[in-house]
């Protein structure tokens, strides 16, 4: 029997939306943040480990320079659960295993229908005096087996932080885990009072560009964190300098 192969799915690359995020990010931010995108990849969408050691090991980096640009990667993933998730790369590498299922499903089916139909043409052919019939040998394409490839995925799928799914549904989920943990992000920082009375304002903030959004919204959180300091302090609300931060990282790209 010919030796089943295991294909990898490939990665595509989408180099428009990639310079849009990171248009901010320097030489050695965006070599890291592209090589945290290959790995992700390779762990068959299950997201890196929440470990800064095995973070380090896993990029190639030393630990002092893992830390430094830490901060800079957080933005492009969920933090939960253990792990580091991409939700883009996460969808994409679901697509392109649904993608590659259907391909297999179809192959699988040709090659039956010709298996058929050679042996209903053999069957109809008259036979003449004792000669027998020369047996029909088919060509059979060897046959991937979709479902041993994802058995270590499926074993996991419970402690996945995003239930698998497909097509639309993905990003739809996708997009509403994001939203509700920025939301519940602002409503700690500018408070429960503010986010009652300005909450549709920060959700069209954010899916006006929630890149930019992400981005404020660690400044505004850092700088809650470090009060104590003078040059962070708030000279006003923390709703109305995050507002005026938007504004002017929106001004400038």
């Amino acid at each position: 029997m010919p030796k089943e192969r295991h294909p990898d799915i490939f990665m595509p690359w989408f180099i428009m939306d990639y310079q849009k995020d990171t248009m901010h990010l320097t030489l050695e931010e965006d070599g890291l943040y592209r090589r945290m995108l290959d790995m992700h990849w390779l762990t068959k969408g299950r997201g890196l480990p929440d470990d800064d050691l095995r973070l380090a090991n896993t990029l190639r980096v030393d630990m002092p320079t893992w830390l430094r640009l830490k901060p800079m990667m957080a933005p492009f993933f969920q933090i939960g659960n253990g792990v580091w998730l991409n939700r883009r790369n996460y969808a994409e590498y679901l697509g392109r295993l649904e993608a590659m299922e259907s391909a297999i499903e179809k192959s699988k089916a040709g090659v039956e229908a010709r298996r058929r139909k050679a042996q209903a043409q053999a069957e109809v052919e008259p036979q003449v005096g004792p000669q027998v019939q020369p047996r029909v040998e088919l060509q059979v394409e060897p046959e991937v087996n979709p479902r041993q490839y994802q058995s270590e995925s499926e074993s996991q799928s419970k402690s996945d932080p995003i239930p698998k799914a497909k097509g639309k549904a993905v990003i739809n989920r996708l997009r509403t885990a994001l939203e509700t943990e920025l939301m519940d992000r602002t409503q700690a920082v500018v408070g429960a009072e503010d986010m009652k009375t300005h909450g549709g304002l920060w959700r069209t903030l954010m899916r006006k560009d929630v890149t930019t959004y992400q981005k404020v919204l660690v400044e505004i959180e850092s700088m809650t964190k470090e009060q104590h300091l003078p040059e962070r302090q708030f000279k006003k609300s923390p709703g109305a300098c995050f507002i005026d931060l938007y504004k002017r990282w929106t001004d400038a790209n």
